[in-house]
């Protein structure tokens, strides 16, 4: 507060967009007139920015700034060319939609798709995947003639880690609308309102797991057929 006659501008950088919410509180206790945010995207790297000043005679450049901005982004996915027709891409992306138990409703000409997300389903799919690898591994050890009778197990055992099952992983609440739009070869992608951005980025990350582990099998599977029939 002492510099308040010397500096115009205040700026800062962060890492975190939570770190945003205190920081505007923080700003609005002092009664700053003047304050903007913005976010910088790099890649899969992202940081958002915060400006103020005390200045009321500031806050046109502000306005004249967001005056610019009113276009929403569209973030793109580029489809492998495991996918040979729409249809095909249409049967995928609605599979995807229901594993992430994300509603939806089909939008113009049905090439886009209104969603709705109120559960962070696709969060911590590699925690997911490994309890469900360690409860599958943990059951293949067990006497075969217990797996019909768990009762029969040895008290003894009761403990053991190996027959344990895994606790699920919580699965957190949110607020997401989005719209998909099927573009030729591409999906869009543009946020409509919700929590945090972030969610949007994170279903686009999993969308393209999946599409690049789609197009890995189908690859396997070509190339053991090919070699198959070379041995014939």
């Amino acid at each position: 507060m002492r510099t308040l006659p010397v500096c115009v501008w205040y700026t800062s950088m962060l890492g975190k967009k939570s770190s945003i919410k205190e920081l505007l509180k923080q700003i609005k206790h002092h009664q700053v007139p003047v304050v903007t945010t913005t976010e910088f995207v790099q890649g899969r790297t992202h940081r958002w920015g915060i400006a103020w000043s005390f200045f009321e005679s500031e806050k046109h450049k502000v306005n004249k700034s967001n005056s610019g901005n009113k276009k929403e982004k569209v973030y793109t996915m580029h489809l492998p060319e495991v996918f040979t027709d729409h249809k095909q891409i249409k049967d995928w992306i609605t599979k995807q939609l229901r594993d992430l138990q994300v509603e939806w409703s089909v939008g113009d000409e049905q090439q886009s798709y209104v969603c709705k997300a109120v559960k962070r389903t696709w969060a911590n799919q590699r925690r997911k995947r490994r309890l469900a690898a360690e409860h599958e591994r943990s059951v293949s050890k067990r006497p075969k003639h217990c797996t019909a009778q768990p009762e029969c197990a040895d008290s003894s055992h009761e403990n053991d880690d190996i027959t344990a099952i895994p606790q699920e992983v919580s699965i957190e609440s949110c607020h997401l609308e989005f719209v998909c739009i099927l573009n030729k070869s591409d999906l869009q992608f543009k946020w409509l309102r919700g929590d945090d951005k972030d969610h949007l980025h994170q279903i686009i990350q999993y969308l393209k797991n999946q599409a690049h582990l789609l197009n890995r099998q189908t690859m396997n599977q070509a190339t053991h057929a090919h070699s198959q029939t070379t041995l014939k």
